[in-house]
């Protein structure tokens, strides 16, 4: 898929919609703007993925507290939501918000615990709700990666590696207090190794 601009419309892929799983797709000069909605979402079984020359601008706000919107998401936490060997790089996420009464979602990326092999590259992601980078995939790395306006800027889970820059810049109180600009969370043996390189 590529060559592709969406004025205020939904998801480009949602994988709930498919019902099926992915392998060797390449997404690539994807514009988004004024958006409904999040641009992919993927779930597994999905493999051998790139995502590249991508914007989402995102102006509606959910307001559905069983919702969680994201720019693009490796989704899904059933045993069937697996896979391996994603490349996003050079893009930009802005604005997955949500406005409700419960835990306020929102992420620009985000990743599950059944994935793996993900690397992304010159990406930022900025004013979201949630997080502007959520990981919990196993053998992620990234360098060059932005992010500016989010409740957590980096919101990292159990050991990543950035082996080149990564720039925080105003993590936002606007979803509640205590907003980070790189919040470690970690498995619960302790076993978590994080790595950042500049």
């Amino acid at each position: 898929v590529r060559d592709v601009v969406m004025l205020r419309c939904g998801t480009l892929y949602n994988a709930w919609d498919v019902n099926t799983g992915l392998s060797d797709a390449h997404f690539s000069r994807i514009v988004s703007k004024d958006a409904q909605r999040g641009l992919l979402k993927f779930r597994g079984p999905v493999r051998d993925v790139v995502v590249e020359h991508f914007t989402i601008l995102v102006t509606t706000v959910n307001t559905d507290p069983h919702k969680v919107p994201a720019g693009i998401a490796l989704a899904g936490k059933t045993v069937s939501d697996v896979g391996e060997n994603f490349l996003f790089r050079h893009g930009r996420v802005d604005g997955l918000r949500s406005r409700h009464n419960a835990f306020l979602n929102g992420d620009g990326v985000a990743t599950e615990t059944g994935y793996r092999n993900v690397r992304l590259e010159n990406i930022t992601s900025s004013n979201n709700s949630d997080a502007g980078f959520d990981l919990k995939s196993a053998s992620t790395t990234g360098a060059n990666l932005i992010a500016s306006g989010n409740h957590n800027n980096f919101k990292l889970w159990y050991g990543q590696n950035f082996d080149g820059p990564i720039t925080s810049v105003d993590p936002s109180e606007e979803s509640g207090k205590g907003a980070a600009h790189i919040l470690l969370i970690g498995a619960p043996d302790n076993s978590s190794t994080f790595r950042f390189s500049h």
